[in-house]
């Protein structure tokens, strides 16, 4: 790095920390950060420095001042939960008219930035392995490691998220901010944790959690597993039970089958004083170091498994840029499923309509048939690069059926169809635990990277049934299984009442650059108020209107009922 660099982005950092960093620093600051790992690696290391700086020490302080120190986990994680739940963070990352418009720099906030940089090095050293399977790296085969067995959008504060089959490493805090993470201990204990948490993987068979819930499951063989809270330990004696850690460091612990043995600690007694309190198959207490107090048993506060949810995707080229489809998998109803894509059930466009003066259709590079049934196919033709995006929207959601307009008509002056794309399955879906469709979306690296947030609707109303709204994707930008997509074509079109006006007012393209993922997203059913077993024909989508960057579908398809699905092992157990 030369001392001219050098010099301004210390400039920058230091406005950066004194939140004084103005929208043209910030552009330069991004682009710095952007152009080379040196500057990357200067970033971390003046950050680091300035935090430390912050905690001075003179090598003699006392247990009770070095606690003084310690980071205030529990507003960190507030804070971080609280921005990854609100709207209003969403807003503020998103200040551009359209993303796919505009070529200008990106402007990125503290924290934007932070995240850019963080996911810059994740692109580089993150796995892009299903999160239902562990498979381990040559050198990650050391039984005596402890491994993430699978996750549900975990993010790590400060920190790259492990994928699935990484390990975790010893006497390293790590504090999960989003999402949910399942490890597994070499003894065989496995440990889901639920943001926002901070632990500690202290030895192979003991966890600290020092905020937060875990659901510890303890198999035969395992017994002597222990988690350590800040004023006590749990002892498996081979069981499944609960922790819940407060901010003040009081837990409380369920036990749902076994037992397991509760211990009180503190900094003069590590190992342990007192005698220990047993719980049994269905006991709940509260517990603050010696002081205890009986609890209802509540089964919900243990969780056996991560949610169903679309677990992974793959596609034809297993290098990136990527542009076709090739599989998914999910989770549904606790088991996952694989199907290629010539299992899923495709869709039809029937309705289409947008207030947004933005790009309509993105294609490969080849124009499809000037037609609305040419069109109509390009959400369930199995590319991750063509759609028809940025779908009118409302900030609140549909409360009855949606008005839908005839493709063909093309009246001067009607305007009764409602905002939004309507579609129907080219067969209907049965409604079954779990996704049962699935939709993709092209996303830059900063805008909104949990992903576009959409309603999702019956296309005909009746008791029972509601819309839907989904805020945060299965795979995000953040996640390692999201993919850069290669360059694809964008065509303008004038605010659009139909499918008829997308092919008369489409211009000649534009090709925006190289930096965008697939991002996507389960949509159980379930959730719109159908019973399981239901047949449903088709749906409703709007872009919600969070900001200004509408939702971008490139791919729409359903899932084959489960009961169609073959089971592997009994094909297995068929084949001679």
């Amino acid at each position: 790095m030369n001392p001219a660099t050098r010099q301004r982005l210390e400039t920058l950092l230091s406005a950066l920390i004194d939140e004084q960093l103005t929208r043209e620093q910030a552009d330069e600051l991004d682009f710095l950060l952007r152009d080379d790992p040196r500057n990357r690696t200067f970033y971390v290391q003046y950050m680091d420095l300035q935090a430390a700086l912050t905690l001075p020490s003179n090598g003699n302080e006392d247990d009770d001042t070095a606690n003084d120190h310690a980071m205030d986990w529990q507003s960190v994680l507030e804070t971080m939960s609280e921005m990854g739940r609100t709207s209003e963070h969403r807003q503020h990352q998103a200040t551009r008219r359209d993303r796919i418009q505009s070529q200008a720099p990106w402007l990125v906030t503290a924290i934007s930035l932070a995240a850019a940089l963080y996911f810059a090095f994740a692109s580089l050293v993150a796995p892009t392995g299903d999160l239902g399977e562990v498979t381990l790296k040559d050198d990650q085969n050391d039984v005596t490691q402890v491994l993430v067995a699978s996750s549900a959008g975990a993010e790590f504060f400060r920190d790259i998220a492990p994928g699935v089959g990484e390990t975790l490493e010893y006497e390293r805090e790590y504090a999960l901010t989003a999402g949910m993470m399942n490890l597994v201990f070499p003894c065989g204990a496995s440990a889901i944790l639920e943001a926002p948490c901070v632990v500690e993987i202290a030895d192979p068979m003991r966890l600290i959690v020092k905020i937060g819930r875990c659901s510890v499951h303890a198999p035969d063989g395992a017994e002597g597993f222990q988690v350590d809270t800040p004023s006590n330990k749990i002892i498996d004696l081979g069981t499944r039970f609960s922790v819940d850690v407060d901010s003040i460091g009081s837990a409380n612990v369920q036990v749902v089958e076994g037992a397991a043995d509760v211990v009180a600690i503190s900094r003069e007694h590590p190992v342990g004083h007192g005698n220990a309190q047993r719980l049994t198959e269905k006991e709940a207490h509260r517990f603050d170091g010696m002081e205890s107090e009986p609890l209802d048993f509540n089964a919900r506060g243990y969780r056996a498994e991560l949610p169903d949810r679309l677990i992974s995707y793959r596609t034809k080229s297993a290098t990136e840029p990527v542009s076709e489809l090739a599989s998914i998998t999910v989770q549904r109803g606790g088991n996952e499923h694989t199907y290629p894509v010539d299992e899923l059930v495709g869709i039809k466009v029937i309705h289409y309509r947008s207030s947004h003066t933005a790009f309509h259709i993105a294609t490969d590079g080849i124009q499809p048939a000037a037609n609305a049934d040419s069109l109509a196919t390009l959400e369930s033709d199995y590319s991750l690069i063509t759609g028809l995006i940025n779908p009118g929207g409302s900030k609140t959601s549909l409360k009855e059926s949606p008005i839908l307009r005839d493709l063909t008509q093309t009246e001067d002056g009607v305007d009764d169809g409602t905002q939004g794309m309507g579609f129907r399955f080219v067969t209907p879906l049965v409604n079954d635990p779990g996704p049962d469709v699935v939709l993709f979306e092209v996303q830059n690296f900063v805008d909104t990277p949990d992903g576009d947030a959409f309603h999702i609707s019956p296309l005909e109303f009746r008791p029972g049934l509601h819309s839907h709204t989904i805020t945060r994707y299965d795979i995000t930008t953040k996640s390692s299984e999201a993919k850069r997509v290669r360059e694809f074509e964008l065509h303008r079109a004038a605010p659009v009442t139909n499918l008829l006006n997308l092919t008369l007012d489409r211009d000649k393209g534009f090709r925006p650059p190289e930096n965008f993922l697939s991002v996507a997203t389960g949509i159980d059913l379930s959730d719109l108020g159908y019973e399981l077993g239901d047949s449903v024909d088709g749906l409703f989508l709007q872009d919600a209107m969070e900001n200004d960057l509408p939702i971008d579908p490139m791919l729409i398809a359903g899932l084959p009922p489960v009961s169609t699905k073959p089971d592997p092992k009994q094909h297995e157990e068929s084949t001679p």
